[in-house]
């Protein structure tokens, strides 16, 4: 059996489970060239798979994207853009018709891999959401359940992509807004976030288990190469300001972690698209291309706490889903 760990690539990963690629039609939000999402979906694409659907706000972005899904398929895969901002509840609706109609056979894998971290001035989306809370787990809370008929149809996969910064702080669910800004941290505000993309995967797992749907939450590492990082705007000296925060939730101690490349960073979601040897652990969380509930803190997959989170991810998008 192989094993793989923190130095495992996406292609690595492919050359072991491209097999299971075969005629699957794959979702990925946060399509931009030079991003982790690229960097998966033009691995996946060297398996050849049916279909690539990119899901992200700027389409010329995405274009060199669809330009190596391309040469990686040999043009075997169809690759397909839609627009949609993640961090607006109306663009995600708007957005799965046309991906529903992008992927007529269902959808075997749905990669939510777009967001943005660390702002550092509080800001709200469209519907009145801190916009990091909005775009990194709100909108795709939406898009998957609006998605999961889809994904059912085939037994499919749902992977989030969350981060280590989860330790930074503990969740609140209570202020998602943090006092209308008042008591508003860039990085606390994505901890949460990250936080969010963890329970709602424990949450989710529970729910589509009868449906035959895996789910995994997925950390890619320190990828310094990503687009998230330029994006964002998070510069040396905000950067360090995070380290500072995790330093003090760590008795002050600096954390250690090694910086990756993208194809490192892409692993862990690939992975979990691919294996299906994985599908008996739905709900866990994955770490350096291997399953680590082990290493994260309770209180991160609690599911209790997972619950509180659905609960109030449908109260602000004014809607229940029932699984």
């Amino acid at each position: 059996m192989t094993e793989f760990n923190i130095d495992t690539t996406a292609n690595d990963i492919v050359k072991v489970f491209g097999r299971h690629a075969a005629g699957k039609t794959f979702v990925v939000t946060g399509p931009s060239a030079g991003g982790l999402g690229a960097t998966a979906a033009i691995a996946l694409a060297s398996a050849s798979p049916k279909r690539i659907i990119l899901a992200g706000r700027t389409q010329s972005k995405a274009l060199p994207t669809i330009d190596e899904i391309s040469k990686a398929s040999n043009g075997k895969t169809i690759a397909t853009f839609v627009e949609v901002d993640l961090s607006s509840l109306a663009s995600v609706r708007a957005a799965v018709p046309k991906i529903r109609e992008a992927a007529p056979d269902g959808i075997d894998s749905l990669l939510n891999n777009a967001g943005i971290m660390a702002p550092r001035e509080f800001k709200k989306s469209v519907d009145g959401v801190e916009e990091q809370f909005a775009a990194n787990h709100l909108g795709h809370f939406l898009l998957t359940n609006l998605l999961i008929s889809d994904i059912a149809k085939v037994k499919g996969v749902v992977a989030n992509v969350t981060s280590r910064a989860w330790a930074l702080t503990d969740p609140n669910y209570d202020d998602v807004n943090f006092g209308d800004g008042k008591t508003y941290n860039g990085w606390i505000g994505y901890a949460r976030s990250k936080i969010a993309n963890i329970h709602f995967s424990v949450a989710l797992a529970k729910r589509v288990k009868k449906l035959g749907i895996a789910v995994f939450a997925v950390d890619p590492g320190m990828a310094l190469e990503s687009n998230l990082i330029k994006t964002s705007g998070v510069d040396d000296a905000w950067f360090a300001e995070g380290f500072r925060i995790a330093s003090e939730r760590n008795n002050g101690v600096p954390p250690t972690q090694p910086v990756i490349s993208l194809q490192q960073g892409a692993a862990s979601g690939t992975l979990a698209l691919l294996n299906p040897a994985l599908r008996e652990s739905s709900g866990s969380y994955i770490e350096e291309s291997q399953i680590a509930d082990d290493k994260i803190a309770s209180y991160a997959k609690d599911p209790v706490i997972s619950e509180k989170l659905w609960e109030v991810s449908e109260k602000l998008i004014g809607e229940k889903f029932t699984i």
